[in-house]
């Protein structure tokens, strides 16, 4: 008498993992047809931070590096948005100037602008920085 092996029964195995990848198959294919069907997902544009505009002639820019915390990038920023000057940085909101580093991308954990704020007040009246 023949002795039979003791094991797995791959006659069982091949067909259901046959069975198993087209299932996962028509998975990827109904996804496709569900993702196409709603288009991309695509967010609305973040709002942009329009600051009115400058009733005399331009000022010439500050050197926004010398407050602590506003490094080159950082100045870059907020030159883009127009804040060039320590008086128009001393007239900005901390919640405008929140938004204008969460829109630029830039990751600045510990960036505290009532601080920025502070220190150009400071600057306006002609002390030294603390």
């Amino acid at each position: 008498m023949q002795q039979r092996r003791a094991g797995v029964a791959w006659w069982f195995v091949i067909p259901l993992m046959a069975l198993l990848a087209g299932l996962f198959a028509l998975l990827l294919v109904e996804r496709r047809k569900r993702v196409h069907q709603q288009g991309p997902a695509v967010s609305p544009p973040a709002p942009r931070i329009v600051l009115p505009p400058e009733e005399d002639a331009p000022l010439p820019a500050d050197d926004l590096t010398v407050i602590r915390g506003i490094g080159p990038k950082t100045a870059s920023v907020l030159a883009q948005a127009g804040i060039r000057t320590f008086a128009q940085l001393a007239q900005s909101s901390p919640d405008v100037l929140r938004d204008l580093l969460s829109q630029s991308g830039l990751r600045l954990p510990n960036a505290n602008p009532e601080d920025w704020i502070a220190q150009a007040q400071v600057r306006l009246e002609g002390k030294a920085a603390p």
